[in-house]
């Protein structure tokens, strides 16, 4: 009927205009399917990539920003077989995804129903390639993801459009949330023109600054709006978690320091989960859940750095650069973390014990069972440790000012304390604390939360430990029994991350030189500890192992090159000695005593 009103020699350019716009429709819509999976070979990695052990206690989160052809000139973007890569490997190494459902109820303490090595996959933005290079790679592995949209820019063809979040929230492969109404912005903040996020800033606007009153009608106004618009065109959707634009909603910076306290408090309320990013960690429920931490993807993250990654912030997410030999002081126990909030320390073979507050630090009081475990633990600080841990891993205040405290209440004692072979000044808890402290002051420096007057103190005392681990009595150094090797370990890692303390070059040679004796006096030509039984080579073989790896990373390449070639003797022998059912017989060697062959051994001048 059309054609009857238009001359028919217009009929053909009219049909070829149809079929154009049809044909570029038909075209379009084509560029907005799902992509299918490209084809990769893993073969020669596939043996790199071994399972984690079994956990539920812990959910790492990935956070990826879209997947594009891999133009380096959007860094935040990943190939799409590289994405496939990375999937394939979590798929080989047991990961499984969990929907956005079951990381709240993790949140909230309930696990059950979570499967075995849980991971939690985001997207931010709500991009199109993202639907269209990840969907069809979670179908093949059965995974899911959340995405989380900006509602305010459905509209733009870079963006997935409601129908398409609507058809992706069915599929059962994506759950769909909230990254920000249109406040996905930067904001004037001053006179001067500079501009920050729009969570993070009150606005300059007409000549002058909002009121906080109408900072907070905005940002409220703003994700109502995006969660009405969710409710409208993805029906399922509840506001399960909020991924914060930026990672920042003045947390980082803030023109008005009312800001990051309130808004935690609003959108936990409201989401119970906010994700922010930029720390690799695996979240659990004793997280601040306003600042819950994502492993973030980039164009330059190969499939090992991914796995590395994911490995490396599995048990022990403290970074072990010169400052920590030993692994022990970069782990940590949510458990004692806490006992440790109520002054309770932890007591082997007895109930965990609670001690006065502020701690007296003298002998006999803090030591109801006369335990000479507890006294090393307790007088090497070792406990200490945890709170350390737990506040890295979830920056939370309490645990930093817990940790403050003690370190406080400790180098005030050890200021005006006596000597007392027994408790502080017993070499092998003296080696120890030397080890907690290092470690403690090099990492809240780090982290810029060490107060000016505890980082003077603190290394009074360190200095001071230095100078009793020098002296070369048998009070001091332990050579004949494996405790020498913590001895001369807790000097070396004074003096190398001490360096302008005054005797640290002296201390750090004869600290070279008493780790050389005690392989040359502990460990024979066959490679065996030969102090007591094949339980103490074992032990023995881990210090070794550890003090190897620190000296080839950390500047101390000779000492790590003979440490090295000694962990490779011992393990000969402790493959030879280990029974079938894999335990350890319960006697061994042990070798005579010799005297160190000088009679004041590496006297320090």
């Amino acid at each position: 009927m059309i054609y009857a009103l238009v001359p028919l020699s217009a009929l053909p350019f009219l049909a070829y205009g149809y079929a154009h716009f049809y044909l570029r429709a038909v075209a379009e819509d084509r560029g907005r399917l799902s992509l299918p999976v490209p084809s990769i070979d893993l073969t020669r990695a596939s043996g790199q990539f071994l399972p984690l052990p079994e956990y539920r206690d812990a959910v790492p989160v990935l956070q990826y920003h879209g997947i594009s052809k891999g133009d380096a000139r959007d860094p935040y973007s990943v190939s799409q077989t590289l994405f496939t890569q990375q999937m394939a490997v979590l798929y080989g190494a047991g990961f499984h995804t969990i929907s956005a459902a079951q990381f709240s109820r993790f949140l909230a303490g309930d696990s059950n129903g979570l499967p075995s090595r849980p991971i939690l996959i985001t997207f931010d933005d709500g991009r199109l390639d993202s639907y269209r290079g990840a969907d069809q790679v979670f179908a093949r592995y059965r995974f899911r993801a959340t995405m989380f949209v900006i509602a305010g820019f459905t509209d733009n063809r870079f963006y997935s459009n409601w129908n398409e979040l609507a058809k992706m929230a069915k599929s059962g492969r994506w759950d769909i949330q909230l990254h920000s109404g249109m406040g996905h912005s930067l904001v004037r903040y001053d006179n001067r023109g500079d501009k920050g996020p729009f969570y993070a800033f009150r606005e300059w606007n007409g000549g002058r600054l909002e009121s906080f009153d109408a900072y907070k009608r905005r940002v409220i106004s703003d994700l109502l709006n995006g969660e009405s618009q969710l409710r409208t065109h993805v029906l399922s959707y509840k506001p399960l978690a909020f991924a914060v634009p930026y990672g920042d909603y003045g947390q980082n910076e803030s023109n008005d320091g009312r800001i990051p306290p309130w808004l935690d408090k609003y959108l936990v309320s409201r989401y119970g989960a906010v994700l922010v990013q930029n720390h690799d960690s695996y979240t659990r429920p004793e997280n601040d859940h306003g600042t819950l931490q994502r492993i973030e993807v980039h164009n330059t993250t190969s499939v090992g750095d991914l796995y590395r990654r994911l490995v490396g912030s599995f048990r022990s997410p403290l970074p072990a650069g010169r400052e920590s030999m030993y692994a022990s002081v970069n782990a940590g126990s949510f458990a004692v973390a806490n006992d440790l909030l109520r002054n309770v320390w932890p007591e082997r073979g007895h109930p965990p014990l609670r001690l006065k507050w502020p701690i007296s630090w003298k002998p006999g009081d803090d030591d109801p069972n006369n335990d000479p475990y507890w006294r090393f633990q307790f007088y090497s600080l070792q406990p200490t440790s945890n709170l350390l841990w737990a506040y890295e891993v979830t920056r939370k205040p309490t645990y930093l000012a817990r940790l403050i405290a003690i370190l406080r209440s400790y180098v005030a004692y050890d200021r005006v304390r006596p000597y007392d072979r027994a408790t502080f000044d017993n070499a092998h808890q003296a080696a120890y604390r030397a080890m907690v402290l290092t470690n403690t002051y090099v990492k809240l420096r780090a982290l810029r939360a060490m107060p000016a007057d505890l980082e003077k103190s603190l290394y009074e005392s360190i200095s001071k430990l230095g100078s009793a681990l020098a002296l070369s009595d048998r009070d001091h150094w332990e050579w004949w029994v494996n405790h020498g090797f913590n001895e001369a370990a807790g000097l070396l890692l004074i003096a190398d991350n001490f360096p302008k303390m005054p005797r640290a070059a002296a201390w750090r040679r004869l600290a070279v030189q008493r780790l050389a004796f005690m392989l040359r006096t502990n460990v024979d030509a066959n490679g065996v500890d030969i102090e007591n039984s094949p339980y103490y080579h074992y032990y023995v073989l881990g210090l070794i192992s550890q003090i190897a790896r620190w000296g080839k990373a950390h500047g101390e390449p000779a000492l790590g090159r003979m440490y090295a070639h000694a962990e490779k003797r011992m393990l000969a022998y402790a493959a030879e000695v280990v029974q079938p059912d894999g335990r350890l017989p319960m006697l061994g060697p042990r070798g005579l005593r010799a005297s160190p062959p000088w009679t004041r051994p590496f006297t320090v001048p």
